[in-house]
């Protein structure tokens, strides 16, 4: 398949932005990480989402430590995002969860179910973005997806990327065709900070390339002479 101009030219952006910790090399290595640092990204710029992840994997023993602290501990190193509390809540909350279904704070077991069942699972989580449930089936299950939020979805129409008339999954595997595993990466959290995050923002984090539909105004129609001048 030929990849546009325009898809390119976010591809350099993306590669641009995101840091080397974002690389598939470097990602959150289990489930609960995967969830969990998504979920900071979609509160705050993904270079300051992975900082704050390692603060909470440093300042806690582990993320069993996370579900048994008070909400205000889990918010402390959360404050630079747009929402710390309901962030802090949402982490709380999911641990918690997980830890009351399955009695230990893992999920590396649903590694052992398929797509359906995975996702069926982690929709049942109070606040669980669509786009962390695509993320964790492209990650641990090699699901052939770029994962799209809504917003990323409407963009991408907008930009002549995707036809509106496409289901959001088909629009997901075609992406990931286009750009492989790597490169769908890094322009899912470039696109996810531009459409999810930057607005609600205090302190945005300027993009190195600038999201337009490349469209024109149109002229304004020029004034006709008055009716009835004599």
């Amino acid at each position: 398949m030929k990849i546009s101009k325009r898809l390119l030219n976010i591809c350099d952006a993306a590669e641009e932005y995101c840091p080397p910790s974002l690389s598939e090399n470097n990602y959150p290595e289990t489930i609960i990480d995967v969830v969990i640092f998504h979920r900071l990204h979609l509160h705050m710029d993904p270079k300051l989402a992975k900082r704050c992840y390692n603060l909470l994997k440093s300042d806690f023993v582990d993320w069993n430590e996370v579900r048994v602290s008070v909400i205000r501990d889990i918010q402390i190193g959360l404050r630079k995002s747009f929402d710390s509390l309901a962030l802090a809540v949402f982490i709380k909350d999911f641990l918690e969860f997980v830890h009351k279904e399955l009695r230990e704070i893992s999920l590396e077991n649903l590694l052992e179910e398929n797509l359906g069942e995975i996702r069926t699972f982690l929709k049942n989580i109070r606040g669980m973005h669509s786009s962390t449930i695509d993320m964790v089936l492209m990650r641990f299950k090699e699901h052939p997806i770029m994962p799209l939020s809504p917003d990323m979805e409407k963009l991408l129409v907008k930009l002549s990327l995707a036809k509106s008339g496409e289901t959001r999954d088909r629009k997901e595997k075609r992406f990931y065709e286009l750009l492989g595993p790597e490169k769908a990466l890094q322009v899912h959290h470039y696109l996810l900070y531009y459409t999810d995050v930057r607005e609600k923002m205090k302190e945005k984090v300027e993009l190195p390339a600038q999201l337009s539909t490349g469209r024109r105004k149109k002229p304004a129609a020029k004034k006709t002479a008055k009716a009835g001048k004599k």
